[in-house]
């Protein structure tokens, strides 16, 4: 794939959540994988805690009904455009991430530094790539429920409430701190981590 062997990509992972304090929906990068040569993002405090509305209300549309959300930056409206500008991005494919049935978040697929688009062999395999993470996680998802579920059924005190899920949790917390990923290994475990914490 000339996009990843060019040293000019990215893949990322950006989970939704609900600001702690506006109590609007937000999406966070929560785990990424850059080529040699891009800068990361993973500690950009700009993209944690986004609101979807009113900037980015396109992309929010197309991932909401499951359609993926594939531009050349300079086809994006202004201001969504200068912070991918700001981050050398060029052009991006980005496919909702569903889990459980829920709109939980989305992956993408950036060019870096050079204006291209992408072809349609290669905007499949992205395609593919994407749909196989999130069954991926939605299978994961459901092995946590259970194993939470059993665990529950063998305390000895069954008054205790079980924790509630990390979706239903404010950003910001010990529990979905965004994590440097530097290799492939490190980069499937963030997702794994996705899914189950």
């Amino acid at each position: 794939m000339d996009w990843w062997r060019s040293g000019r990509g990215c893949v990322y992972v950006l989970k939704n959540g609900i600001h702690p304090e506006t109590g609007v929906e937000v999406f966070s990068r929560f785990v990424e994988w850059v080529a040699a040569g891009v800068s990361p993002q993973i500690g950009n405090r700009d993209l944690q805690n986004v609101s979807y509305h009113p900037e980015l209300s396109e992309l929010h549309r197309s991932l909401v009904n499951g359609q993926p959300f594939r531009r050349l930056v300079d086809e994006v409206l202004v201001p969504f455009r200068s912070s991918l500008e700001s981050q050398e991005i060029k052009s991006l494919a980005v496919f909702p991430l569903v889990i459980s049935g829920q709109f939980r978040g989305f992956i993408g697929f950036d060019y870096c530094r050079e204006r291209r688009v992408w072809s349609p062999q290669t905007h499949q395999m992205l395609e593919a790539a994407s749909s196989a993470i999130g069954s991926t996680l939605n299978q994961w998802e459901v092995d946590a429920a259970l194993l939470a579920a059993n665990a529950e059924l063998q305390k000895p005190d069954r008054g205790t409430p079980p924790a509630p899920a990390d979706h239903d949790q404010p950003h910001g917390g010990a529990r979905s701190q965004a994590i440097a990923r530097n290799s492939l290994a490190d980069f499937v475990a963030g997702i794994e981590k996705f899914a189950v914490t």
